[in-house]
């Protein structure tokens, strides 16, 4: 998360403002790519499993698969919204303007 910042003030050059807005770009862009990288693993190992293990699954889950891939997903959304929003807030400057 450290590296975010580090990109930010190098592409920045000394403007709290830019620094502020490139950390939030490079974060939600990170965040995104995390997410659709860790989602389409988590689609294949559902997929994975309703293909070669449909006999050990119950009936009900076979039924449900689309449920349990929607609560996955939604999981690994939190999760990445969590470390997105650490991630900007352990970047971010607050400048003070003292009058």
């Amino acid at each position: 998360m450290k590296r975010i910042g580090m990109a930010a003030s190098r592409i920045s050059k000394g403007d709290v403002r830019l620094y502020n807005i490139y950390v939030v770009l490079i974060s939600v862009t990170f965040s995104i790519l995390l997410f659709f990288i860790a989602g389409m693993a988590v689609i294949l190992a559902i997929g994975i499993i309703m293909v070669f293990g449909p006999e050990t699954m119950t009936q009900e889950l076979r039924n449900n698969w689309q449920t349990v891939t929607r609560m996955c997903v939604q999981a690994l959304l939190v999760a990445v919204l969590v470390f997105n929003v650490v991630g900007m807030i352990i970047n971010m400057k607050i400048v003070n303007r003292k009058k």
